[in-house]
């Protein structure tokens, strides 16, 4: 029943139902959508599709972190680009105990990684 809920607010804008955005079956497939929303200058986009990504896997919130730091070429291709990447990915995980709502830390943290 929570799931149902959670996809439901995650689908609806204003009060009004939209229609799931359809990026695929992969995990991965909808971390990349997240993350392109979030370096074209999406930030509503990309943190609804993380929303929608937290309402199928809700107790993978941590897996997300494991994922950027996985995924380093995303955030750059020099070396400090990556290196940059490492301590905000770092930061993130370590307030995502502090913060009261996680879903706002991992945006935070994916907006703080993309240009």
């Amino acid at each position: 029943m929570r799931k149902c809920l959670n996809q439901l607010q995650v689908n609806s804008s204003s009060g009004k139902l939209l229609a799931p955005v359809s990026v695929g079956n992969s995990e991965d497939e909808i971390l990349i959508e997240a993350t392109n929303l979030f370096k074209s200058g999406k930030i509503l986009e990309g943190r609804q599709q993380l929303m929608q990504y937290l309402a199928l896997y809700p107790s993978r919130l941590e897996d997300v972190y494991r994922w950027m730091y996985n995924n380093l070429d995303l955030w750059g291709d020099t070396k400090e680009q990556k290196d940059a990447a490492i301590i905000a990915i770092r930061n993130g995980l370590a307030n995502l105990s502090i913060v009261g709502i996680p879903e706002i830390n991992l945006a935070a943290t994916l907006a703080e990684l993309t240009p």
